[in-house]
């Protein structure tokens, strides 16, 4: 998904050390000036009101470099879906009992972008983002697991498309995780 200009280093599951911290590949790819850190998110809230469900999360560059990341706010909640699922939530017994019914809005060329809908993120600055879904589900007491993937561009940027302004396109996506309770 991301030519032969990139390549996507990612651990999918499993509770056994992380492979990706080997320190002899992290020096290597430090010494090439190869290794970027990325992005990091976490769910900050959720609510649901009146079939409302707000759902607040923090995207945070931990790169060195600064990034250029889709901004949900100028791509409008339809075109920002079409390159994520959004979220979902699941019960304690695996069943999913969200999942958002955005209509995704295709760009055109589908496999095409546009800079207006990149905003920078500096290097170590955080930014947060508020999604309001329709909710018809109303989540009875227990534990849930909520799940988001934040979406970056891939096969759309062209490798000399990359560095825009001094900035690089975040190519990749990173899931956010988190666990609620509700009483």
């Amino acid at each position: 998904m991301y030519g032969d200009y990139a390549l996507r280093i990612d651990l999918w599951l499993g509770n056994e050390a992380d492979p990706r911290n080997c320190e002899r590949i992290i020096e290597i790819m430090k010494s090439h000036n190869i290794l970027h850190s990325g992005l990091s998110g976490e769910i900050n809230s959720i609510e649901i009101n009146d079939g409302t469900l707000n759902f607040d999360f923090t995207i945070t560059n931990k790169d060195q470099s600064d990034i250029l990341i889709l901004d949900i706010n100028k791509t409008g909640l339809n075109l920002f879906h079409y390159f994520t699922n959004g979220l979902s939530i699941w019960d304690s017994n695996s069943n999913k009992v969200f999942d958002n019914s955005i209509e995704v809005q295709i760009p055109d060329p589908w496999d095409s972008y546009n800079t207006d809908w990149l905003t920078q993120l500096k290097s170590g600055e955080s930014t947060s983002f508020s999604i309001n879904y329709s909710a018809e589900t109303i989540l009875n007491p227990g534990q849930y697991k909520l799940l988001f993937e934040f979406p970056g561009l891939s096969y759309q940027v062209k490798k000399d498309h990359l560095i825009q302004n001094g900035n690089r396109i975040w190519l990749g996506d990173i899931t956010l995780r988190k666990k609620i309770t509700i009483d």
